[in-house]
């Protein structure tokens, strides 16, 4: 369980870099969007980065490449993506 590896504080930091990454796209509620933030996020704190500031670009580039590889696809397909 992701609660065993990491202290209270490193938790609340990547709670907040979660919910920060994720307030700056539009479908930023959405639980695919938060899962694909919150792997990255998770992958730079068990490197041992656990810097408020380099957790939340953890999780923008989590969501970088998701909009990348949505963004060539057709309107409908798009929404099926994200869904």
């Amino acid at each position: 369980m992701i609660a065993d590896k990491f202290n209270s504080r490193t938790l609340a930091a990547m709670n907040a870099a979660l919910d920060r990454a994720c307030a700056r796209v539009p479908d930023g509620e959405d639980h695919a969007v938060r899962k694909r933030a919150a792997k990255e996020i998770v992958r730079c704190a068990s490197s041992g980065e656990t810097a408020l500031d380099a957790l939340i670009a953890a999780g923008e580039r989590g969501l970088a490449g998701r909009a990348t590889a949505t963004a060539l696809l057709p309107r409908r397909s798009r929404r099926l993506a994200l869904h």
